[in-house]
């Protein structure tokens, strides 16, 4: 997780990052951080979290 949230911090567009935090946050039960991570996947156009959505 800080490893996304480091990559994140440097650069907050990077789709990848915010999918695979949220993969972790669903993993830890944190249901509705998990689908704001997901949705900002999306919207920067990760096609995975379009899926998990």
């Amino acid at each position: 997780m800080a490893d996304f949230d480091q990559t994140l911090a440097l650069d907050p567009t990077h789709a990848r990052a915010h999918y695979h935090r949220g993969r972790v946050l669903q993993h830890l039960g944190r249901q509705a951080e998990a689908h704001h991570a997901f949705q900002q996947a999306e919207s920067l156009g990760y096609q995975e979290a379009r899926e998990i959505l």
